[in-house]
């Protein structure tokens, strides 16, 4: 299954002047592709993705393309405040092989609330429909997905699941227990 095994969280690397370090990405990705993870997780909370611009979150996502090795899972954080904006970066991404798209809730929706949860559950619905490989929801502190978010979603054939940094372990059994019946299914031993 796509997100089986570990999948390593790659950091973005800087010059010291603020420029790109794609070399570094390239070496970072050679090391880590003769590890027995079973993929990378490029431009993901921990890799300051809000930082780039698209031009440079293209080259980054072609340099780790191109450098990864083959079997490993690519999962690709583009998420942008515009639906065309996230899904143009979905299809290049699926033009170089990636296997997925992370996406959190756009900046202007959060943090996601009642008056927001139809604005947000309408973008991530969007963005399954039209893209040509399947999303995980990221949910994180500041860009928290709410249970009825991800419950109303669970049932999207092309969601595929939830990289969530956001809530407590109780939390975490609200959404299995919220999302069980549509595909997800969750292993009783990864419970905390």
């Amino acid at each position: 299954m796509l997100l089986e095994g570990l999948h390593i969280p790659l950091t973005t690397p800087f010059h010291p002047d603020g420029r790109l370090n794609p070399r570094k990405l390239a070496s970072n990705i050679a090391r880590y592709s003769k590890s027995l993870a079973a993929g990378l997780i490029l431009l993901g909370p921990s890799a300051e993705p809000t930082l780039l611009s698209d031009d440079e979150t293209r080259d980054l996502l072609r340099t780790a393309a191109q450098t990864a090795a083959p079997e490993k899972v690519l999962l690709a954080g583009i998420a942008r405040d515009s639906v065309t904006a996230t899904l143009a970066l979905a299809d290049f991404a699926a033009a170089l092989g990636y296997d997925a798209i992370l996406l959190s809730i756009p900046s202007i929706l959060a943090p996601e609330s009642p008056a927001t949860l139809r604005k947000t559950i309408l973008y991530f619905q969007t963005i399954a429909d039209r893209s040509s490989i399947p999303i995980i929801l990221l949910s994180t502190p500041t860009r928290s997905i709410s249970l009825d978010t991800v419950a109303e979603l669970a049932a999207h054939p092309n969601i595929l699941g939830l990289l969530d940094s956001a809530s407590y372990p109780a939390e975490i059994t609200g959404f299995l227990r919220h999302t069980a019946a549509p595909r997800w299914r969750a292993r009783p031993s990864a419970l905390p």
